[in-house]
């Protein structure tokens, strides 16, 4: 647990970095993986809101998430 004022822009990056390299679960004896880019970007978008929320109630001043994309591009297979 943690105090939602304590979370700031590097907490964000990490969890992007936590997205794309080990979110997803897998065996215990393979390397960990991480998620599908759309995945990332919605769940970057879902923090992103929540936060937005926060600072529009005053709990925070500044969204650690406002700089973190959630734009991507096509899919090639589509």
């Amino acid at each position: 647990d943690r105090c939602i004022k304590t979370i700031g822009k590097g907490d964000a990056e990490d969890f992007r970095i936590y997205l794309d390299t080990k979110a997803r679960k897998v065996a215990k004896d393979e390397p960990p993986q991480g998620l599908a880019k759309k995945t990332v970007r919605r769940r970057i978008g879902r923090s992103r809101e929540f936060f937005n929320l926060a600072v529009r109630r005053g709990i925070i001043a500044v969204n650690p998430f406002a700089d973190e994309s959630i734009t991507v591009g096509n899919s090639p297979d589509r």
